[in-house]
């Protein structure tokens, strides 16, 4: 955070909240879909806009932040619908290398072929929510939270054992 930007005792818990909640946040935007550069910046984006309005903010600040790194990702997705942004994603899927142990960068690989809706409630599950949690911060029912997590945890499943080597199977 520039220095002298925010004086106010007010800001120390943005502040606090910053510090203990940005690499969760950029984990959770990685679990969505970004990669893992974009999702950096991404965080950067949304925490500014949360300290700007950390009044309001501040009342809920982790799902506050998770929605605003959700559409900054979405809006920028839908801005780079040509070939370069195409082929980044795809080299870049593969950078969490230093970020997650292989077994992890597998599990988030099957999670970013998710289709769009299960792939956002694995990442709030991920990050520790609740399907009622989740229903509440994206304003869908909670019958439908749990029907897109049940689902995409069957088609992790599924890819799995998919996966499973031969010898391994009964």
């Amino acid at each position: 955070m520039v220095q002298g930007t925010f004086q106010s005792p007010f800001y120390a818990s943005f502040e606090a909240f910053y510090a203990e909640d940005r690499v969760r946040l950029i984990n959770f935007l990685v679990a969505f879909g970004a990669p893992h550069a974009d999702a950096e910046d991404i965080v950067q984006e949304a925490m500014l806009s949360a300290a700007l309005n950390w009044e309001t903010a501040s009342i809920n600040p982790r799902p506050y932040v998770r929605t605003a790194v959700k559409r900054i990702y979405l809006r920028r997705k839908g801005q780079d619908q040509n070939r370069a942004w195409a082929e980044q994603q795809h080299l870049d899927a593969g950078n969490t290398t230093a970020l997650f142990d292989e077994d992890t960068r597998h599990i988030y690989d099957i999670v970013r072929a998710l289709p769009e809706a299960q792939r956002e409630v694995i990442a709030w599950t991920i990050d520790g929510y609740k399907p009622a949690e989740i229903a509440e911060f994206t304003e869908r029912a909670v019958d439908t939270m749990y029907a897109l997590r049940r689902t995409a945890r069957q088609a992790i499943r599924d890819k799995l054992v998919e996966q499973e080597p031969e010898e391994g199977r009964s």
